[in-house]
């Protein structure tokens, strides 16, 4: 009986190391160059982005699911300000209940290229730029 307690919590041990959550690297800051050459504002470039991944059909939309209405400057300005933006897209973006976008929605964005990432990287850099 005492060999198959021991065993027993010898496989329970074996079990629980072996298992591991897997992390995205951290985002890797844009080269100066590539900021210098793809202007990124607000009405050039980054409110496609963010209509395709954040101002999505029932998320941050006025009257969305979401906190929060991105599809126009005013309304995503706020969140830039305080810093929630960047926390939840550059830093916790690895994080699958609060980092954004999310990719667990079967009909939403799933998570951002390593471009749109450095090109989102640039604007928050510039100051965010309306145009």
């Amino acid at each position: 009986m005492k060999n198959i307690f021991l065993t027993f919590c010898v496989m329970c041990m074996v079990v629980m190391y072996s298992c591991t959550y897997d992390n995205l690297a951290p985002p890797i800051d844009p080269p100066v160059e590539f900021c210098d050459t793809i202007p990124a504002t607000y009405d050039l470039n980054m409110k496609a982005l963010i209509d395709a991944t954040c101002a999505y059909s029932g998320c941050h939309i006025a009257g969305g699911a979401a906190p929060g209405d991105y599809s126009t400057y005013a309304g995503i300005k706020p969140p830039l300000d305080d810093g929630r933006i960047e926390n939840r897209v550059i830093f916790q973006r690895g994080d699958p209940v609060v980092g954004m976008p999310p990719d667990y929605a079967s009909a939403g964005p799933q998570n951002l290229t390593q471009m749109e990432i450095d090109m989102f990287t640039c604007w928050l850099e510039a100051g965010y730029p309306e145009n």
